[in-house]
């Protein structure tokens, strides 16, 4: 597909970055930092993951829900620095199996794991 623009070249500019930003790159994640963009894609200032990555590159970030991967959108040098955080970001996230006894298993709601979760960010 090829767009033909015409105009001033800011305009023409602007066109460029608008359509730049609508279509963006794949990049796999790790299951553990994209359990914690998950998370926390909703919360706000230390904890938000999403928030840090987007301030942090100039561009916004899509968190797929279906698999471990994530689009960015932007430009080209956001998508570049974009590229250059996800592997810091994904070397603070870890994600390790715990054995945990049968007679116990029943007693661990979801509720009380998420809030553990929440004491120890």
């Amino acid at each position: 597909c090829l767009l033909r623009v015409g105009g001033e070249p800011a305009d023409v500019e602007m066109v460029r970055r608008h359509v730049a930003t609508r279509s963006g790159p794949r990049r796999t994640i790790s299951a553990a930092l994209w359990s914690e963009l998950m998370r926390t894609r909703t919360k706000g200032g230390s904890e938000a993951m999403v928030e840090e990555l987007q301030e942090g590159c100039g561009c916004r970030i899509h968190i797929e829900r279906t698999q471990h991967e994530v689009r960015i959108f932007g430009d080209g040098s956001s998508v570049e620095k974009a590229d250059a955080l996800l592997p810091v970001l994904s070397a603070r996230c870890s994600e390790v199996s715990l054995p945990v006894p049968n007679e116990t298993a029943g007693l661990l709601a979801a509720s009380t794991l998420q809030a553990l979760a929440s004491l120890h960010n």
